[in-house]
């Protein structure tokens, strides 16, 4: 009789492999229904299975890499991702290769065409992709996995789940402190991005809770912030003053922002000290990322963790693993983000008076 494999385990069970490797490793900072856990243990049960050990790296052993596909590598979140990764990988026995996209895709063509595919194990993107043609066909017979991506119907790629989750959690942990007039900063040039939609839809999913008599509303402001390719970390931090600038008059203009990503938050911190506000006094901050840099700064920044280290595992287990079959090549990652709350958000002015 075959020993049972991962995928078996997924199979009867009625989740992706990187729930059964995550829920059989007993993964820290991980939170799963009960239910999932049950079925995968169960499942494991009834099959025999054991998480096989994975060997340890021995020097000079590294035979193969995995391609790793980044959109900027200015952004902290960015470096964390591939950090991670060769971090990771490393300790697995694979060495790493880094491709730059700057969100081009002729960018990402050029670098799949130089790579020998007998000399990397897989190719892992840490952003959404929907994959040209070119890149089909080139990487047809090369596993590829998405750093917390969820494969839909029509065969695009997307972290939709938990951006919705996560612009829900920032949207939800603000009204129950009391805001109501919250404004959502996009880090793209139009709030029309499908990331940024995604997020709005969790925020406006978080108002439904609430009594219309409440009178909580969301603002919209698109940073202007174009391309990749045209992007630094000063342009968005620059981004982040002007914002303030422009948009907000004084102490009690809005008393709660949520901002696409970090660098624009640390932008508008700087840009609110400047007109003499304080936070979060005068006014709630918060993000999406959870980068290193959310807890240095003063105050800390409230933010949502995509439980980074454990989604980069997953990738990359799936792309090593030798039980893989041709329908699970794409996998859902099912991570659930959870709200940190710090000091840069708390309950809004007018109720400090009360």
């Amino acid at each position: 009789m075959e020993k049972s494999t991962a995928y078996d385990v997924a199979h009867l069970a009625g989740v992706s492999q990187s729930t059964v490797s995550l829920v059989m490793r007993n993964s820290p900072n991980v939170s799963f229904k009960q239910d999932t856990v049950t079925r995968v243990l169960n499942a494991a049960e009834i099959l025999g299975y054991t998480r096989p050990a994975h060997k340890e790296k021995r020097v000079g052993s590294l035979a193969k890499a995995i391609a790793i596909l980044v959109p900027t590598m200015t952004d902290p979140y960015y470096r964390e991702v591939v950090s991670q990764i060769e971090r990771q990988a490393y300790q697995l026995g694979y060495g790493s290769v880094i491709c730059n996209t700057l969100g081009a895709v002729e960018r990402e063509r050029d670098f799949l065409e130089s790579l020998d595919e007998d000399s990397v194990i897989g190719f892992l993107y840490t952003f959404d992709s929907n994959l040209s043609e070119s890149t089909r066909r080139f990487t047809r017979k090369t596993p590829i996995a998405f750093v917390g991506s969820v494969r839909r119907k029509n065969g695009q790629y997307s972290d939709g789940d938990n951006n919705i989750k996560a612009g829900f959690l920032l949207a939800d942990h603000l009204f129950l402190l009391g805001h109501k007039n919250l404004v959502y900063i996009t880090a793209s040039d139009t709030v029309d991005s499908t990331t940024a939609m995604q997020r709005l839809s969790g925020m406006r999913m978080a108002v439904k809770q609430y009594p219309a008599s409440t009178g909580i509303r969301i603002q919209t402001v698109e940073s202007g912030l174009r391309a990749w390719n045209e992007r630094s970390n000063l342009r968005d931090y620059a981004a982040g003053q002007n914002i303030v600038r422009k948009f907000i008059k004084g102490p009690h203009d809005i008393t709660a922002a949520i901002t696409d990503n970090e660098m624009i938050a640390f932008g508008m911190m700087q840009g609110i000290q400047e007109k003499g506000m304080k936070i979060p006094r005068d006014i709630s901050l918060c993000s999406i990322e959870n980068s290193f840099l959310s807890n240095l700064c003063t105050p800390n920044l409230t933010t949502v963790d995509f439980c980074l280290p454990e989604r980069c595992r997953a990738a990359i287990e799936l792309l090593v693993s030798n039980d893989r079959s041709e329908s699970d090549r794409f996998e859902k990652m099912e991570l659930e983000p959870k709200l940190i709350a710090r000091g840069s958000t708390g309950i809004p002015w007018d109720q400090t008076l009360k």
